[in-house]
């Protein structure tokens, strides 16, 4: 019986397969069109990238969090010192815009009602009844009349119970029925 052998390629057969795999490991080298290099499945950079980026998210996203609370203690405390001014300052400041929401117009609508100014209070609901972008109806009698029903679910249930202890603190009855 014959030695088995193994069948040999011929030089130009296997200087293009060794050719070949150079430029699959050189694949890593291309750029995407933003400079960065191309994912492949030798080299998952692009990969690494988009978990880099979702991690950077998540960690901008956790910070605008504990920022929000952080504003909602502050305000909270404003409220129940009654520091009227100090709180609506805090509330309007330019460097919460991106943080300011419907909760924090609720805890401001009480300040203003544990202190007595239903008008601030009502510039305040009347600010978060715009921000949901409704549309106005005609002249009301009420400032809140003026928007559709479905803009209510702009201002929470605390916003208007607390406009509510303000309009009966300050004798505005009629307002509050």
């Amino acid at each position: 019986a014959e030695p088995h052998t193994e069948p040999t390629n011929p030089p130009n057969q296997r200087n293009k397969r060794r050719e070949q795999y150079l430029n699959q490991s050189k694949g890593s080298d291309r750029r995407n069109s933003s400079g960065q290099p191309a994912a492949s499945k030798h080299h998952p950079r692009g990969d690494w990238q988009q978990k880099q980026e979702q991690q950077r998210l998540q960690i901008d996203k956790q910070k605008r969090h504990q920022e929000a609370l952080d504003l909602s203690q502050q305000l909270r405390q404003l409220s129940s010192q009654k520091r009227l001014k100090e709180c609506i300052d805090l509330y309007h400041s330019p460097s919460h815009d991106e943080l300011r929401d419907a909760h924090h117009g609720s805890i401001v609508v009480d300040c203003c009602a544990r202190c007595g100014d239903v008008d601030e209070a009502e510039k305040i609901v009347h600010e978060m009844l715009q921000s949901g972008k409704s549309k106005k109806k005609e002249t009301c009698q009420y400032f809140w009349e003026e928007y559709k029903q479905f803009s209510y679910k702009q201002v929470p249930i605390q916003a208007w119970t607390a406009l509510l202890k303000g309009y009966v603190h300050s004798g505005m009855m009629a307002k509050a029925d």
